[in-house]
């Protein structure tokens, strides 16, 4: 119970400081600062949310560990790891050869390669969420799809601000060649790149976070019901 208050109350707490950094009062037009603020707000909180589903994933093995370490039990969480890990080396190449392995090995590289994947994360959008959690026995049908899709919408405006996409589109004249007698266009801009992203005020971040927070706190308790 100690470890599910202490990690829910760490992002709230998180969250909080970073609110009160960045968020400014509410106007009818918005200066350039709240919108500096609002992209600095974005990236700070997408990092935290980050940083708590990647430490909910790393606590729920250490948990199915030490309780296998104790009671010799494979609970649900190492089973299911055991499982994915599995379906990866049947579908990788080259195959290894096949050898016996004591369970302790089988369990050793197994939690060695998700805790690769925590490690490998970057990102909240709903890809991200199931390679965490997914290998730890939840479904697709634990995740709220309108709550994913808020995350994925929130995800992506972070990438635009730290990838660099510009804040107005760019033209870019497609570039025509004709040498074999029939014209052919190519377009030098990715389409990506070649729409503008969205900047938004500090207090509609905090909007959006709202929106997101009580569904993501929740994930504690889901992790939890697991162990």
């Amino acid at each position: 119970m100690s470890r599910r208050i202490l990690l829910k109350a760490s992002l709230a707490n998180e969250i909080l400081a970073i609110r009160r950094l960045y968020l400014t009062p509410r106007r009818p037009v918005p200066r350039d600062k709240d919108l500096v603020f609002g992209d600095t707000y974005l990236v700070a909180a997408h990092a935290a949310l980050e940083s708590y589903f990647e430490e909910l994933s790393r606590r729920v093995l250490i948990s199915a560990l030490w309780k296998y370490q104790r009671l010799g039990q494979v609970n649900t969480v190492l089973e299911t790891v055991l499982k994915v890990h599995h379906g990866i080396q049947i579908g990788a190449l080259p195959r290894r050869p096949f050898s016996f392995r004591s369970l302790d090995e089988e369990i050793k590289e197994a939690a060695d390669w998700y805790v690769q994947r925590i490690g490998s994360n970057n990102g909240i959008k709903s890809s991200n969420l199931y390679g965490l959690l997914l290998p730890l026995g939840f479904n697709e049908a634990d995740f709220d799809t309108l709550w994913l899709a808020n995350m994925d919408s929130f995800g992506g405006h972070r990438g635009d601000i730290a990838h660099g996409r510009s804040v107005n589109g760019r033209q870019s004249a497609p570039l025509t060649l004709n040498r074999s007698g029939t014209s052919i266009s190519i377009n030098l801009l990715p389409q990506a790149q070649a729409r503008s992203r969205v900047r938004n005020p500090c207090w509609e971040v905090d909007r959006t976070l709202n929106q997101i927070l009580p569904e993501a706190y929740d994930w504690d308790n889901k992790c939890l019901s697991l162990l």
